[in-house]
């Protein structure tokens, strides 16, 4: 490879490429990044049969969307509808979606930003693409945050441990954490391989110190075009040399 392409590799494919509450950040126009995730509800309905259509469930996707709810909010021009989404344990949460995909989950203390993925060149091994979980959120005013837990409750049936941190700083206005990468393979991440979109949902328990911990569900949708993307990123690093 010439040494006139080394800069525009570092300065693209090295980028960790994020699933921002299913907003895929790449070097396309902002425009264009909404068509990597939109999809509607009928679309979401068919993901929905997939991934909660087996005898076990508890609730069918189509009885789910049955009981949506309106909202009076909106988010990127667009109603707010509030789906009971069944995750790990037989439990379910309630996640706000819009036609477009998934809201930021947040209360009157905590916003979530980010819930998705990262993918980048291995830090040992240049030439092999990593995938890592990535999270993040704001709060809206300085608090003593003594613990962030990370756990996904869905698509898994049972409550699988992702990540946890202890902030450096007891005042916190902006957390983001993520654990160990991966190599990024059909193997290691069979999700991102399947023709079909993929949803998960976390649950960020935020303890603060004198109060009672904070939990909120984050979804975070995969549309195939976003897949496609990240595998076109993961092949061009393997690619590079």
């Amino acid at each position: 490879m010439s040494r006139q392409k080394e800069p525009y590799i570092k300065n693209n494919y090295k980028l960790i490429i994020t699933l921002i509450t299913m907003m895929v950040y790449t070097t396309a126009s902002a425009s264009s990044r909404l068509d990597l995730y939109s999809k509607s509800f009928s679309d979401l309905d068919n993901i929905l049969d997939k991934q909660h259509g087996t005898a076990e469930s508890l609730i069918s996707s189509r009885d789910l969307f049955s009981h949506k709810t309106l909202t009076s909010e909106r988010h990127m021009g667009l109603p707010v509808y509030l789906v009971p989404f069944p995750i790990a344990n037989g439990d379910i949460a309630k996640v706000k979606v819009t036609d477009a995909g998934v809201v930021p989950a947040e209360n009157d203390l905590i916003k979530i930003q980010t819930a998705g993925v990262g993918i980048s060149p291995s830090k040992i091994e240049p030439k092999k693409a990593h995938l890592s979980w990535v999270f993040e959120f704001i709060t809206k005013k300085v608090l003593p945050i003594t613990k962030v837990l990370i756990e996904e409750v869905a698509p898994s049936d049972q409550v699988k441990f992702i990540y946890m941190s202890t902030p450096k700083s007891i005042e916190t206005v902006k957390w983001s954490g993520s654990p160990d990468t991966i190599e990024a393979n059909i193997i290691t991440a069979p999700w991102l391989y399947s023709d079909k979109a993929t949803i998960y949902v976390f649950k960020f328990t935020i303890h603060i110190k004198d109060a009672e911990p904070v939990s909120l569900y984050q979804a975070a949708w995969f549309s195939t075009d976003a897949k496609t993307t990240f595998i076109r990123v993961i092949d061009k690093i393997n690619e590079r040399y």
